[in-house]
């Protein structure tokens, strides 16, 4: 019975620490609609979301994605578009997922795409319509334990015709922010050896203003320029 005992004590053991490499520093994300917002399909035809982030479970993670909508979903988008140029801001809603699980094996899914903030007084321009990830160009849990960088991030990214720049989130108090960039910093090559850049600007990390605004870092031996042509999206009250 001793034996036996010690032996049940031990499989128990090696089940918990199996369960705990599993499921990481604490429980698995339960599955929740996970809100994004999205842009794109003006200059170039891409067209990227960004999950609308929080500091906590399961909405941790900042992910970048381009992706490919069904003709009747693009059709409602881009007469929104023409029809409310001012608007900036498009949010879609999809079925309910676990989040990590869907970036690890990426499948189409369900979803509905709103003018406006779907949260906030959104109106719903398409039924649900199946959504298909073309591309996870960036995704990123957040640590409670890092520390926010003084200087600004971003996450430069696009196409050749048309490029974007997103606030790399870090720790909270933090902002999410999306730029639509009046140039295309990153060439061809650089497109194709990564899906995006991370750019440090040498000033505060606040959200930047239309401009210019010249980085840190080192592209193919030189620095980048990047040209501010419009915010997007700037959220501040989920990310305290």
């Amino acid at each position: 019975m001793r034996l036996t005992t010690c032996f049940s004590v031990i499989i128990l053991c090696l089940a918990s620490v199996a369960f705990a490499q599993h499921s990481g520093s604490g429980a698995p994300d339960k599955p929740s609609v996970h809100g994004m917002m999205l842009f794109g399909g003006t200059k170039s035809p891409a067209v990227y979301v960004s999950h609308l982030p929080m500091f906590h479970t399961p909405h941790d993670y900042q992910i970048l994605a381009e992706i490919a909508l069904p003709e009747e979903a693009q059709t409602a988008y881009q007469k929104s578009l023409k029809a409310k140029p001012k608007e900036t801001v498009y949010t879609l809603v999809p079925e309910v997922f676990v989040l990590p699980e869907m970036l690890a094996n990426p499948r189409p899914f369900k979803a509905q795409l709103y003018c406006g903030h779907f949260e906030r007084g959104g109106k719903p321009i398409t039924e649900k319509v199946t959504v298909t990830f073309k591309r996870i160009l960036h995704q990123q849990k957040f640590d409670p334990s890092r520390q926010r960088p003084q200087t600004a991030q971003y996450l430069v990214f696009g196409d050749i015709l048309q490029q974007y720049a997103a606030h790399a989130i870090a720790a909270k108090p933090d902002f999410d922010h999306i730029l639509r960039l009046a140039n295309t910093p990153l060439d061809a090559n650089a497109l194709k050896a990564n899906p995006y850049m991370l750019c440090n600007l040498p000033q505060q990390n606040l959200p930047l203003k239309k401009g210019n605004f010249r980085t840190e870092n080192t592209v193919e031996g030189r620095k980048m320029l990047l040209k501010v042509d419009k915010t997007l999206y700037l959220e501040f009250d989920d990310l305290k």
